[in-house]
């Protein structure tokens, strides 16, 4: 594999986030609270969430509320943002991005450190690490999702219409990287232009797998984020790459 570029002059990136799942002994109130309360979130304010405010036994028996945070803190310049529920941990980075080696990884680390030491038999049964990325003409060149390295034919002719494709691939035993591609203008939730590129890519763990101490989570994470870049730079042209990223 070609080595990849560092970054980009100026980033792409709209958020950033990992989300831990998990499963535990431990009482979820009492979990929620020790996650809450670590050292490493000092200073960010706390704010509850719709979902703190339904029963534990409502939660536990409907899949789609399991894993809904009940509490946000977020830091006090308003960059990070971390959501904690009964069975889930998540660490948002919304724009400006920190960087991978200059904020974002260590916040990541930070919070599966406190998944791990602050539960009672954890055990970690999903990592997803999603970045949602837009790509602009003024910034990156990219007038529309077609300046990417993506040719599509529908019947006989080259397709040059508005698009929302998604591709998945397998990577690594137990990972799966699910990228979006998607015209700007159907795209609900960012900051709307007409022209460019929306690209959302969303490495994870696949169903049954299990993940039981820090180091492998970590381990997953690291290779999660060279899968990641590898996914969005393939999108970009070797002349694109070069005049947009850093040395």
């Amino acid at each position: 594999m070609q080595t990849l570029p560092k970054k980009l002059k100026v980033d792409s990136i709209l958020e950033a986030l990992i989300e831990f799942r998990f499963e535990h002994n431990g009482i979820p109130e009492i979990v929620i609270g020790r996650l809450a309360d670590s050292s490493h979130w000092k200073g960010y304010s706390q704010t509850r969430l719709p979902a703190a405010s339904m029963p534990n036994e409502i939660r536990v028996q409907n899949p789609n509320l399991f894993f809904q945070p009940s509490i946000q803190l977020t830091s006090p310049d308003n960059r990070f943002l971390v959501r904690i529920g009964p069975n889930v941990a998540s660490i948002h980075n919304v724009k400006p991005y920190a960087g991978w080696h200059t904020g974002f990884h260590t916040a990541a680390r930070s919070l599966i450190e406190d998944v791990f030491s602050l539960t009672i038999d954890c055990k970690i049964v999903r990592i997803g690490l999603r970045y949602l990325n837009l790509l602009t003409p003024e910034a990156h060149n990219i007038h529309g999702v077609f300046d990417l390295e993506l040719k599509l034919t529908y019947g006989r002719e080259q397709f040059d219409g508005q698009l929302h494709l998604n591709r998945f691939r397998k990577c690594d035993p137990g990972m799966t990287v699910h990228s979006q591609i998607v015209s700007p203008e159907i795209v609900q939730g960012i900051p709307f232009n007409s022209n460019g590129a929306f690209v959302d890519i969303d490495v994870y763990t696949e169903a049954g797998f299990e993940l039981k101490n820090l180091d492998e989570a970590h381990k997953w994470l690291i290779s999660a984020h060279e899968v990641e870049k590898e996914e969005f730079f393939n999108l970009l042209s070797l002349q694109n790459i070069a005049e947009l990223t850093e040395e």
